[in-house]
């Protein structure tokens, strides 16, 4: 594993806050590697977010460990790019 910060998870919208533009991919969707507990991982966007703040939400569908339990999860991520970048589709996985 090499060092450096993970991805930062963000909380839903939340009414009485500017409503953010909302982006959908159609099939096949992009894939983004994300740093998360120290690795990188593919995962696949389901959605983007456009803030008026500036602020670009990627909510994606993701495999991950907890608890000692892989499962999978869809978890919105702050757009950083020292914590993901664009990556190759893959097979198999539910939005490809």
């Amino acid at each position: 594993m090499s060092a450096g910060p993970d991805a930062v998870e963000v909380r839903p919208w939340w009414p009485g806050e500017p409503e953010p533009v909302y982006r959908y991919y159609p099939h096949p969707r992009p894939v983004l590697s994300i740093r998360v507990h120290g690795r990188w991982t593919p995962a696949v966007v389901q959605s983007r977010e456009d803030h008026p703040d500036g602020r670009v939400i990627y909510h994606v569908e993701i495999s991950l460990t907890v608890d000692g339990v892989r499962g999978t999860f869809e978890v919105r991520y702050l757009w950083d790019p020292a914590t993901m970048h664009p990556a190759p589709p893959v097979r198999g996985a539910l939005g490809s």
